[in-house]
């Protein structure tokens, strides 16, 4: 192959590559199912044991599936 070839080919190869991982952005975007921009959605209630249906103070309450939690207060309340 002559020079000429040579740069050809290591163009088309750059490109080729340039245009691949300019996709790799676009895979990892992930999509929450329902959710729309600034949409919020508050959860509020009080955690109660189920033998005696006293609340329960100072219990991690979470989203499963999520970073999304809180903690009750004095009272079992949580918001």
């Amino acid at each position: 192959m002559n020079m000429r070839a040579h740069k050809k080919q290591f163009i088309e190869w750059t490109l080729l590559i340039v245009l691949w991982l300019s996709a790799i952005p676009g895979w990892s975007q992930e999509e929450v199912p329902f959710a729309e921009e600034n949409t919020y959605i508050t959860v509020s209630g009080v955690v109660k044991d189920k033998q005696n249906r006293r609340t329960l103070e100072y219990v991690n309450v979470s989203v499963p599936g999520s970073s999304v939690g809180t903690v009750t207060n004095a009272d079992g309340d949580f918001l």
